[in-house]
């Protein structure tokens, strides 16, 4: 499959997301507000080295399957100057009683939440609701990535490490994706006003016009999510063409989706050019089979 990133809401993890969120990335972290450090010592995120900020608990069963993970991080990039907090807003008999079950498995700091005022300042400020999730704050105190912990924060610390990570990049692509988000929920229901439906296809449009993996995303989806109620082939073919146009008709994916959008819209002779073009730039043989697979399709359908 093509895409990149899916933006499916049902998808991967239970991570619940608002479509209008006070905080984002790049943003100043809130000071912590803790009622107990149990385990290691206090956190400034205003201080020194990168931060990994996670919410938990302990009957979450994802949360408990984290729990390696995070610690090898800690383990492994201690002396880069990452530390890692896991936060909870349970007793502390509860995650005393926890910790000793855990034993060195569970080897970072660990605190208790002051009357959610972290969570509030950090969770429901990005209209996050599910746990486990995770938000790096980097050595300038600000916010620059947040997701569940098992799903990019890997990626996101080496690259802040080398000093490669682009936060405006990071903060472009959240956005475009919660477009994306908002698009599908509102396309998977019959009852949805066609005519905001389409005034959020042309924002994306718009807004996302210089993101060309983001649009063909978009388009990919719109032409083969099973569950779209509202598939706007139109809407499709003009998405995929805007980022054939950004990457010069030199993207093997884009090319694929492009003669998909020409086909559902009735023009099979460029389709069957797309395609064959996308072939001609493909390097991949699994690739290359599927597309040609694809190819015998549209021109087969030269011939009705």
């Amino acid at each position: 499959m093509k895409i990149q990133t899916l933006f499916i809401p049902a998808i991967a993890t239970a991570i619940s997301i608002s479509s209008t969120m006070a905080a984002e990335i790049g943003m100043k972290a809130p000071s912590l507000s803790i009622a107990e450090w149990v385990k290691g010592k206090p956190v400034d995120v205003a201080g020194k080295g990168i931060k990994v900020i996670e919410f938990w608990a302990t009957w979450c069963g994802p949360c408990k399957e984290s729990i390696p993970h995070l610690t090898d991080l800690q383990h492994r990039l201690k002396k880069s100057g990452v530390t890692i907090v896991g936060i909870t807003d349970e007793d502390r008999k509860t995650v005393d009683r926890f910790l000793k079950l855990q034993g060195v498995a569970m080897d970072y700091t660990v605190a208790i939440d002051k009357g959610e005022k972290s969570f509030k300042d950090y969770m429901e400020a990005f209209g996050i609701d599910g746990i486990p999730h995770a938000f790096v704050v980097n050595a300038k105190g600000l916010i620059a990535w947040e997701g569940h912990p098992a799903e990019g924060l890997d990626n996101a610390l080496e690259q802040m490490i080398a000093g490669k990570y682009d936060i405006a990049r990071e903060r472009v692509d959240r956005k475009a994706s919660r477009l994306l988000e908002q698009y599908f929920e509102m396309a998977h229901h019959d009852d949805h006003p066609e005519k905001e439906l389409k005034a959020l296809g042309e924002k994306i449009l718009k807004d996302l016009g210089n993101l060309p993996d983001k649009l063909n995303t978009f388009s990919w989806l719109l032409l083969t999510e099973e569950h779209v109620e509202h598939r706007d082939k139109p809407l499709a073919l003009r998405a995929v063409q805007r980022a054939n146009q950004v990457t010069r008709g030199k993207s093997v994916n884009i090319l694929d989706t492009l003669a998909k959008a020409y086909f559902d819209n009735g023009k099979a002779v460029q389709a069957v050019a797309a395609q064959k073009e996308a072939i001609k730039l493909s390097d991949d043989t699994e690739q290359i089979e599927r597309f040609n697979g694809r190819l015998k399709t549209y021109q087969a359908g030269l011939k009705k």
